[in-house]
């Protein structure tokens, strides 16, 4: 069943995205149909380059065998370690012609490819030990490789072992374009979801504008084609609460037809504040008068969940908890680890936020997370994607203490000190923060896709910094922080006696203290110290949230500021003087 087509189709005949094309199936049997998440080797050197129009390997699959005793039993899928393909294989009379099957293990992905290229497989997958695919760097053996080496998750790997007990199993890796006459396909990559798939119905501007690209990865040009988005909900079988076509006319091979607000074609918006509580599903398909050779992958669909307390990038199970899946680490550099989630919206004002959700993930086999501390903070982020306009200090923080191992990859709450009152149009960064990413990281949604949201918004979803570098593409686009902001109707400021945010910095002070606070206009600060003396009175000016207090006349010490706003919501903060 080989086949290995390499650049059969003119690279010029073809106007189709980068990647959006490369796919990793399952094509027999009909237990393991389907695309899996996957990362490719696309850097090695000689590795096949799956970017070129027909490049792939379809055929059936073998596990490697290298005769090395014992079990790999600690991880997601127990295995012999002669199954990691780390020494010489001993069944090259089996392996060769196939795609060769690994688990990852105690060698370089590259040496585990070289075993199997020298036993003559025509291509490799490799089985991660958890959930999501990693990169994979080419290491001493990377430059030698010269047959496609691809990597799979755990679940989808399980699949894949479990049907090969019971017989022949076959899998498509590379690009599939021209290999089938009718084709059209809708990716992942080109189809966008509402920004929170976690939203509050307490949000009075609340609109979802879809966009999808449909492309023709067919041989033959496709006439009649029909772009369709409908929404059901809520819960699985309800009725359709919003349905479009759009008639995108013919699309030639190579070519791609795009629905999108201020295109050629357009979807009317989904208002979202008309929905009643509880989970949606969308789902984008094109159609073409010719039919289908492949129907697996003219469609996509997701979910998203509409609640009033808790907004999200992850979706949300029935009790409003972040959904987790995966809990991605990276051992090779163990330093503070920082997860974070944005939020933006024109009517953010109405919202304040009293809490926060994340999941906190730790192998307690070998180390304890009893009073742990995660730092929660919220930040404005002046120019999203780059970091160096996130503006400190935060505008909220406040410190959780994990009670024990008992609450390890569940959902944990913390309350703010005081309520955070949003405001319009501000992108948030919020972040759950650990002090080595090697203990404690933190819970992701795999089962979600923002890849075509940040297509089209041009917003990062999940940024992460590790060690003091900052990554805003996150971990990967395709999955989404398991942190959800607990939200109610904002009523700061609107009464007596409510309390406001403040954060004093540099804290120790000297002779100057600068206070960020969530209010405007003339304050009054009274400085006591510990025994309730007070040292000094003034009157500041707010302006921009923030104010600057002349501390040199007090006495070196501890006092408690209390910060009062002309309408009377307050703060209070501790403070130290040189």
């Amino acid at each position: 069943m080989k086949k290995l087509l390499l650049s059969v189709i003119a690279l010029a005949a073809f106007t189709i995205q980068t990647n959006a094309q490369i796919i990793v199936r399952g094509i027999s049997p009909t237990a393991i149909v389907g695309n899996k998440p996957f990362t490719w080797a696309d850097n090695w050197g000689q590795t096949p380059d799956f970017n070129i129009p027909g490049t792939y390997v379809q055929d059936t699959l073998t596990l490697a065998e290298d005769g090395t005793p014992g079990w790999d039993s600690t991880v997601a899928i127990p295995h012999t370690k002669s199954q990691e393909g780390c020494s010489p294989l001993i069944n090259a009379s089996a392996v060769a012609g196939k795609i060769a099957v690994v688990y990852r293990g105690t060698c370089n992905f590259s040496t585990k490819a070289l075993n199997a290229q020298n036993a003559g497989a025509v291509a490799v997958i490799i089985i991660n030990r958890d959930p999501d695919p990693v990169g994979m760097a080419g290491g001493t053996d990377g430059a030698l490789i010269t047959i496609p080496v691809v990597m799979i998750g755990s679940g989808p790997g399980l699949d894949i072992t479990t049907a090969m007990l019971a017989g022949d199993v076959v899998m498509f890796l590379g690009n599939k374009v021209g290999t089938l006459a009718n084709d059209l396909v809708i990716n992942s990559e080109f189809a966008k979801i509402p920004v929170e798939t976690g939203t509050s119905n307490l949000l009075s501007d609340n609109v979802f504008d879809p966009a999808v690209r449909a492309f023709n990865f067919g041989s033959t040009s496709q006439p009649g084609v029909s772009i369709k988005l409908n929404v059901n909900g809520p819960g699985v079988g309800g009725p359709s609460v919003y349905t479009n076509t759009v008639a995108a006319g013919a699309i030639a091979t190579g070519d791609s037809a795009e629905v999108v607000n201020g295109g050629t074609f357009s979807f009317p918006t989904l208002d979202m504040t008309t929905l009643a509580d509880g989970e949606y599903f969308l789902k984008y398909t094109a159609y073409s008068s010719l039919g289908d050779d492949d129907s697996s992958d003219n469609s996509y669909s997701s979910s998203f969940n509409v609640n009033t307390n808790f907004l999200s990038k992850s979706k949300l199970d029935a009790n409003n908890d972040p959904v987790h899946t995966t809990y991605p680490q990276n051992t090779s550099n163990p330093g503070a680890y920082d997860a974070c989630m944005t939020f933006t919206n024109p009517a953010a004002s109405e919202l304040m936020v009293t809490g926060l959700k994340f999941v906190p993930s730790a192998d307690t086999s070998v180390y304890d997370m009893t009073g742990e501390e995660i730092a929660l903070s919220i930040y404005e982020w002046t120019t999203p994607n780059d970091e160096t306009t996130i503006v400190f200090p935060p505008v909220a923080t406040v410190s959780a203490y994990l009670p024990g191992n008992s609450i390890n990859r569940t959902s944990v709450y913390q309350a703010l000190t005081y309520p955070i009152g949003l405001q319009d149009d501000v992108v948030y960064l919020v972040c759950a923060t650990s002090s080595e990413i090697s203990n404690v990281v933190f819970g992701y949604d795999g089962g979600i896709n923002f890849d075509g949201t940040i297509n089209y918004d041009i917003l990062t979803t999940s940024a992460i910094q590790i060690a003091g570098t900052w990554y805003t593409a996150g971990w990967s686009g395709t999955n989404a922080l398991s942190l959800a902001l607990e939200v109610a109707p904002n009523t700061i400021g609107l009464d007596e006696g409510v309390l406001l945010n403040a954060v004093a910095y540099p804290n120790p002070t000297n002779d100057e203290l600068n206070i960020r606070v969530n209010a405007e206009g003339t304050a009054t600060i009274t400085f006591t110290d510990l025994s309730g003396k007070v040292a000094s009175t003034s009157s500041m000016n707010i302006n921009n949230g923030t104010a600057t207090v002349n501390t040199s006349k007090l006495a070196s010490g501890a006092y408690i500021a209390n910060i009062v706003a002309a309408n009377g919501a307050s703060a209070k903060i501790n403070v130290i003087k040189k």
